[in-house]
């Protein structure tokens, strides 16, 4: 199961506070090591796991994160917003496409 977390950038968050007129992403969905989408606020449309673990930090340093399989709208200053879709999304809509034509097919059979 491929997971999906949500860190935040604790360098962004100094350089902001000490910088006047900064605002850097401080907070980054990561699929693995590959950042899907950075922002400011990440609204989590499902269920979530938050990991505090100091003894055993994540491979980046982290040792507080958020895990989520759901989908993920990442929002920033600037109004730019992304959608990160679960990993299982993809699956669904693809079988409903399948499913979708199978039905399609019987429908025009049964004519």
């Amino acid at each position: 199961m491929i997971q999906r977390r949500e860190d935040v950038t604790r360098p962004n968050i100094g350089i902001n506070q000490r910088e006047e007129n900064t605002n850097l992403d401080v907070v980054s969905a990561k699929r693995g090591s590959k950042n899907l989408a950075t922002g400011h606020e990440i609204e989590i449309h499902g269920p979530c796991l938050i990991v505090y673990r100091p003894e055993k930090p994540h491979t980046c340093g982290a040792t507080v994160w958020i895990e989520t399989l759901a989908t993920a709208t990442v929002f920033d200053f600037d109004g730019k917003v992304c959608r990160v879709d679960s990993r299982w999304m993809w699956e669904e809509e693809d079988m409903w496409k399948i499913n979708k034509i199978n039905i399609d097919e019987l429908c025009s059979n049964s004519i």
